[in-house]
């Protein structure tokens, strides 16, 4: 099939529409493996993406200019290797199967997606209400909305979590933690019980009517791998599998202007709207040499963080002299890929994750096999039976340094830094809005509201290998009202009980490090919160100034955190920080009780 290219611009022709789904092979009219599949709106007229994709790409085209209105996509939209692309929408509405990826970019450099609303057409999860629950909360019986996905038999649908919502807000009711259920099982096509394998905090909440959302898994809206230069404007998400914007292995600058996530209209024979937008986060940027750039983007309704920006925090499993590290993990050492010579290489030591060491990277690589002795020596620091897939990478370093193996490593140099998060506005989801394991960032001017967990958080979660120490972030001129409310938050085990959370958490009793560093909290107005407002751990250099504190500590404080060393009874509490400066900040009123301003511990 023949196309004219104008100006480099590639117009979609009216024969690439099709109505009906005639000829979609019937792999894509399956959803997840946990959900029956719910038949397609087969009134949308179909678009057959890909070709397009494929020329436009081929022929270096600089515009694809996609068709007004609303369309069924046939398979995934993969984008390799384009340059100088930009796919343009037009009042435009894409509906994705949940079961592969929505928009896939790989490879490439300056690729655009603007002016584009993305939906899943079967929805990716389902939604019920609570009709019985047991006398002793072992287990309820739900009725699937009409209009959404029905279980399958062996559903697993609802073990990775089940979101509690308010039958008459119809968002989280923030006093019930996600639910987890051992058992979902199928009494009739609409209906079923979920079983609890003992006592659940928050389960006893819960009560006959209130709504339910069952966390799924499927495929991300927009994916990002390797690609230089990228930039996302006007695009809307209204619902995924997984996550709305993903990036991995990025260089170059990473925009997102203008972006939404929402909960999209009620479906096509369904009778109560939406309750989720996204299963797991907004955005989440991973292994990349240069942190977001993002601003007047509205993010509401996901099932998970609304920013998570990280690196990694790998196992030292075994040294060659004192200048070689080899890692170990489950998972591709993808931030390998992304090493350049030069970066430095920060040996942590084992137990509180304190900087031992470090040395810039003179030569690196990722290894499927090493030498008997170290595998031997990562299947025991790392658990790992013989039959445990593990990937290796060994790193030369410029410079001895003092390491041995259960000590750990990161490359701040692809953690994601340099980020800007500017004038955005992060509501009504779960988790925490941005989860920052990345360094020289500013976060200013953002608006957080009706969020789970906590607003903001920085630090790493060293002891789940992600993340990374942070130094150098500002975070300024921020509004939180309604964050931090969820119980989970309030447990002896918790380390994120604040609206703004520097956050270290370690629980077999080692010293805690200062690591978080160079941290300026300033000029914020925190109000309606469930614990302190502000929350410090492991942080040197820390400037906490003219912060406007007003209705703290909601919820019961009283021995949150112990499991890990922590304090959180006052509106700003330190926990083992030095050199510290507190300046300016106002305590308002806090109704019946007035926490202390300030706890330090120890």
């Amino acid at each position: 099939m023949n196309f004219s290219c104008v100006n480099s611009h590639i117009q979609l022709p009216p024969r690439y529409f099709q109505c009906g789904l005639v000829a979609i092979p019937l792999l894509l009219l399956l959803t997840l493996p946990s959900l029956a599949s719910e038949a397609i709106n087969t009134e949308r007229p179909t678009l057959e993406l890909q070709p397009l994709i494929d020329k436009a790409v081929a022929e270096e085209a600089t515009t694809l200019a996609l068709p007004e209105g609303e369309f069924t996509v046939l398979g995934s939209a993969v984008v390799n290797k384009a340059k100088n692309l930009t796919i343009q929408g037009k009042n435009t509405t894409l509906f994705f199967s949940p079961k592969s990826e929505y928009f896939s970019f790989a490879g490439g450099k300056n690729v655009t997606l603007r002016d584009v609303v993305i939906d899943s057409d079967p929805m990716p999860f389902t939604q019920a209400t609570v009709t019985a629950i047991a006398p002793d909360f072992s287990w309820m019986e739900y009725k699937i909305h009409a209009g959404y996905p029905l279980m399958e038999k062996d559903t697993k649908a609802g073990r990775s979590g089940v979101f509690v919502f308010d039958p008459q807000t119809r968002n989280w009711r923030p006093e019930v933690p996600d639910i987890y259920p051992s058992k979902n099982e199928v009494l009739t096509p609409e209906t079923g019980r979920l079983t609890f394998g003992g006592p659940q905090p928050g389960n006893k909440l819960i009560r006959v009517g209130d709504l339910l959302a069952f966390k799924s898994h499927g495929a991300n809206a927009v994916r990002f791998m390797g690609t230089d230069g990228l930039h996302l404007e006007n695009v809307t998400v209204r619902s995924a599998g997984l996550g709305a914007f993903i990036m991995r292995r990025c260089d170059g600058g990473i925009r997102l202007e203008s972006c939404r996530i929402e909960r999209g209209p009620t479906p096509p024979g369904a009778t109560e709207p939406r309750l989720i937008s996204t299963n797991a986060d907004g955005l989440n940027l991973g292994y990349c040499r240069q942190g977001v750039q993002m601003e007047n983007c509205d993010f509401a309704w996901m099932g998970d963080d609304a920013i998570n920006l990280h690196g990694t925090i790998q196992t030292i499993v075994g040294l060659e002299g004192d200048k070689i590290l080899w890692t170990a993990y489950r998972g591709f050492p993808e931030y390998v890929t992304q090493m350049k010579e030069g970066d430095v290489v920060n040996v942590l030591q084992k137990g509180g994750y304190a900087l031992r060491s470090s040395s810039p990277a003179s030569a690196f690589a990722e290894r499927r096999e090493a030498p008997a002795a170290i595998e031997e020596m990562a299947r025991k620091l790392l658990k790992a039976t013989p039959d445990t897939k593990l990937y290796y990478a060994r790193i030369e370093l410029a410079h001895p340094v003092k390491a041995e193996p259960g000590d750990s490593l990161e490359v701040p140099a692809t953690a994601c830094p340099g980020f800007v998060i500017r004038n955005n506005y992060f509501h009504d989801h779960r988790a925490r809005g941005i989860r920052i394991g990345a360094s020289d960032g500013v976060i200013e001017k953002n608006r957080f509201e009706r969020i789970k967990s906590s607003g903001v958080t920085l630090g790493p979660h060293a002891i789940h290998h992600e993340g990374g120490w942070v130094q150098k972030v500002i975070v300024r001129n921020n509004t939180f009202d309604q964050v931090c409310l969820d119980d989970r938050a309030f447990e002896p085990g918790s380390y994120n009980a604040g609206a703004i959370t520097v956050q270290h958490f370690l629980f077999d009793g080692s010293a805690y490090p200062q690591e978080n560093r160079d941290i300026l909290i300033e000029n914020n107005t925190i109000r309606n919160v469930g614990g302190p407002a502000i929350m410090a751990i492991s942080a040197k250099d820390l400037v906490i100034k003219d912060n406007i504190i007003e209705n703290t500590q909601q919820r019961q404080v009283k021995g949150v955190g112990e499991k890990a060393d922590l304090r959180t009874a006052g509106d700003i509490s330190i926990n083992h920080c030095k050199e510290y400066v507190l300046e300016g900040n106002e305590q308002r009123s806090n109704g019946t009780t007035k926490p202390a301003e300030v706890v330090v511990h120890p």
